[in-house]
């Protein structure tokens, strides 16, 4: 995270374990169009992320993406508060991929 936005490069040309093998067998990427979903759930962060947005995300606050699962809760303060979490979903086209 820096200034609010997260920035992340997905680096699909190389070895994410760097054993020398092949990319294209690892990510055989041969259609025209890929769905990518990036979730941001405070309850898998480590323990300094969750003091900030709160372990069910109560201090999550967003425009764009924010969830809630209601069938996933916690008790704060002794009320019932849902899952808060972030998702996007992004189209990314083939003539985008380096």
């Amino acid at each position: 995270m820096r200034d609010g936005k997260f920035s992340y490069t997905f680096r699909l040309n190389r070895d994410p374990a760097d054993m020398g093998r092949d990319f294209n067998t690892i990510y055989p990427l041969k259609s025209e169009e890929y769905e990518i979903t990036v979730q941001f759930d405070p309850r898998l962060q480590a323990l300094f992320i969750q003091d900030r947005y709160g372990w069910n995300g109560e201090r999550l606050y967003a425009t764009d993406g924010l969830k809630e699962d209601h069938t996933l809760f916690g008790i704060v303060e002794g009320r019932r508060v849902p899952r808060r979490y972030l998702e996007k979903r992004v189209i990314l086209r083939r003539e985008e991929i380096e």
